[in-house]
């Protein structure tokens, strides 16, 4: 009887091949992450922002004066910041403005100034749709402080300064990413039901 067999093998193949594929895929502590959000919504009240629509995008102040959540705000825009300027790295996925931030990445850029109680953010866009969604998410962020996981829970239009042609051809990438994570997961999946057998 050989030492291997032919499913041992098929297993140590797709064990191999998931661990180097997911080793391709954007690191992302996004259980902290998501703790910062959970703990920016449920503290929302102590909150305070403000958000001025410039030429090119917004410049918004988000500040408390309670030194825990100032410094949630903190980590917050940091770690957001690290997404967006990252290749690969993204958000709610499922929420399409989102999406179209992270797909439109390379068309807007974020400036942030930390102050003692919070953050100054400068966004700009380079193209009409690029500023609209900065400018629209802003407003969705505002959205969050003001109604909190009512709003959280919510899908956010694409601004119709985003036809369609725009945002399809610069999606089409993301696109690519978001089947190479799934093809990615299903195969980590099924090579951790072959370990099970």
């Amino acid at each position: 009887m050989a030492i291997f067999q032919q499913p041992t093998i098929s297993f140590l193949l797709a064990a191999i091949i998931a661990i180097f594929a997911s080793s391709l895929l954007p690191t992302s502590n996004a259980v902290d992450e998501q703790d910062i959000i959970q703990n920016l919504a449920t503290n929302r009240h102590l909150i305070n922002r403000t958000v001025t629509e410039t030429q090119d995008g917004i410049v918004a102040s988000t500040w408390s004066l309670d030194d825990n959540v100032s410094g949630w705000l903190k980590t917050h825009v940091q770690q957001m910041k690290a997404l967006m300027e990252s290749d690969t790295g993204t958000i709610r996925q499922w929420d399409d403005l989102f999406y179209e931030a992270f797909a439109l990445r390379d068309f807007h850029h974020m400036n942030v100034n930390y102050t003692d109680n919070g953050v100054e953010v400068e966004q700009i866009g380079e193209n009409d749709c690029a500023k609209a969604i900065v400018q629209a998410h802003a407003a969705v962020v505002s959205l969050f402080i003001e109604r909190g996981q009512e709003e959280i829970r919510l899908n956010h239009e694409v601004p119709t300064e985003c036809s369609p042609a725009v945002t399809s051809a610069v999606s089409s990438s993301s696109m690519i990413y978001k089947k190479l994570h799934v093809f990615i997961s299903f195969g980590a999946f099924i090579a951790t039901l072959m370990l099970i057998k």
